[in-house]
């Protein structure tokens, strides 16, 4: 072969291992930018994820604000009505004397809008994805500026003299427990609300009435403008904002009264089932069947324990109030079956969870607090799933029976 013929093969030989070189290379090159692009969207995506569940939560807390300040305005202006009627306090409606009861106790009132929600904040400071997201030094900042000032205001509506009420929680729950003051004789209540409304100590509660409103102010005006600041640093617009909060609130809502009429089961179980008839004249029956198994027969007896008492609500929650009186245990051994010779034991048993030490104990449960009980409620879009959550956030959840 000649050299001429030597070289144009080498050329084209040298061409195409050229081409296969740079195609690689680009093709190489290639995929490290789009999967740098892509890393670097999902960075910006869970930036601005972070920042807007923070803003969300930053707006949550304003309006529970507001709800504070404005339960607190209504409360001071039911008592100045009271206060000026001392004399006639034995005439005025028993649900307005409750509401200023509740605004001087301590202990005695829940409501979860006037709680703060600390989810989002656990969230960002449990996560470094948090931290390493937000690159924005003045954001951060803000945020950490609010969950502080937050800490410091909860802790003044816990501790500081200028909340405190007149009446403690010692008071409150000796007033529920050992005495007959909050359910006792109606001249024993309006006499023992008159006494703390002319207290100086509720006097002082009062008048620091027109501090706490200014602070309610101060931190409305003060987390509003931080987070317009960080919807401004984060370019993140309101429109953005709600279908966050759409997408990410669940679709339930407190009950309101007419929703809760009915009847209500809770069952994990077979062999436990716990329901609530709530009526549309306020009354209740509580109601708890439990199937019971036992070596000394074969088959389960159903013990059921009832009892009846008045219902409300209040804010977002659910209030009942327990009648011991009417409480009654029964059993039915119907589907049980033993030997004669055993008949004796089986009553012995079933006496211990039926008899008059049972009933005793059972009333004596109920009867804590005044036979009162508070929850707070979520209800379901179909209105047949019920949340209950008590003030220690013990959560359970009921279906509507058809």
């Amino acid at each position: 072969m000649s050299s001429k013929k030597k070289g144009i093969v080498l050329n084209e030989w040298w061409k195409q291992f050229l081409t296969s070189i740079l195609g690689t290379a680009i093709g190489l090159g290639l995929t490290f930018s789009v999967d740098k692009c892509v890393d670097n969207h999902k960075k910006e995506e869970a930036q601005r994820l972070t920042a807007m569940m923070v803003i969300y939560d930053i707006d949550k807390s304003i309006e529970t604000v507001r709800n504070i300040k404005e339960h607190e305005s209504q409360g001071f202006q039911l008592t100045q009505y009271v206060m000026e009627r001392l004399e006639r306090i034995d005439s005025i409606h028993v649900d307005t004397l409750n509401q200023i009861l509740q605004y001087i106790s301590d202990g005695l009132g829940y409501d979860t809008s006037l709680e703060f929600s600390e989810s989002s904040e656990k969230m960002f400071h449990s996560t470094q994805d948090a931290w390493m997201n937000l690159d924005d030094v003045s954001f951060i900042r803000n945020v950490e500026d609010f969950y502080k000032t937050r800490a410091t205001f909860k802790k003044a509506l816990q501790d500081y003299a200028y909340w405190k009420k007149p009446v403690s929680k010692a008071e409150t729950e000796d007033g529920l427990t050992n005495t007959d003051i909050f359910y006792g004789s109606w001249q024993a209540f309006t006499a023992f609300l008159r006494s703390k409304l002319e207290s100086q100590r509720c006097s002082n509660y009062l008048r620091n009435y027109f501090f706490r409103v200014q602070q309610y102010n101060s931190i409305i005006e003060l987390w509003t403008e931080s987070n317009e600041a960080n919807k401004f640093l984060m370019n993140i617009t309101d429109d953005e904002l709600k279908e966050f909060a759409e997408k990410t609130t669940r679709h339930s809502h407190p009950a309101q009264e007419k929703e809760i009429v009915g009847k209500w089961v809770y069952a994990a179980t077979d062999d436990h089932s716990t329901t609530y008839d709530y009526r549309h004249d306020h009354t209740f029956t509580h109601s708890e069947i439990h199937k019971l198994a036992h070596a000394l027969y074969r088959g389960k007896a159903v013990v059921t324990l009832s009892v009846d008492g008045t219902w409300k609500t209040e804010g977002d929650s659910l209030v009942i109030v327990y009648h011991p009186a009417t409480c009654h245990i029964e059993v039915n051994e119907d589907s049980v079956s033993y030997p004669e010779a055993m008949r004796d034991s089986v009553h012995r048993y079933f006496l211990s969870e039926t008899g008059e030490e049972k009933l005793k104990a059972v009333k004596a449960d109920i009867s804590k607090h005044g036979g009162r009980r508070a929850r707070a409620t979520n209800i379901d879009l179909t209105s047949n799933r019920l949340k209950l959550t008590t003030p220690d956030n013990e959560t359970t959840h009921y279906k509507r029976m058809k």
